[in-house]
């Protein structure tokens, strides 16, 4: 879901999963390269962030899915008890991420 909202770089990944090791994010980045849904590209330029990843069309198809898995989860797990405002922003906010 991140790189849909546009983070590219491992920190960035880890600051919005904290409880998520270094090594899980690893693997997981290099399972979704390998699958061919991510594609890694590295910078010459000195910079802090010089690894960034990338959405390929393969995983630009999974916005759909997510979407999905949102919509579920709101409705039918704990998130359902949210008011219904709250559900529409949050449902909003993952259209446009998702670009649906």
């Amino acid at each position: 879901m991140d790189m849909f909202r546009g983070k590219k770089h491992f920190t960035e990944f880890q600051e919005s999963n904290p409880t998520l090791s270094n090594h899980v994010l690893s693997q997981t980045l290099k399972y979704m390269e390998e699958m061919e849904l991510i594609k890694k590209e590295k910078s010459e330029l000195k910079t802090r962030n010089k690894t960034s990843y990338i959405l390929l069309e393969k995983g630009l198809k999974t916005n759909k899915i997510l979407y999905e898995l949102s919509v579920f989860s709101l409705n039918e797990l704990e998130c359902s008890k949210l008011k219904k405002d709250i559900k529409n922003e949050i449902l909003e906010n993952y259209t446009e991420s998702l670009n649906i």
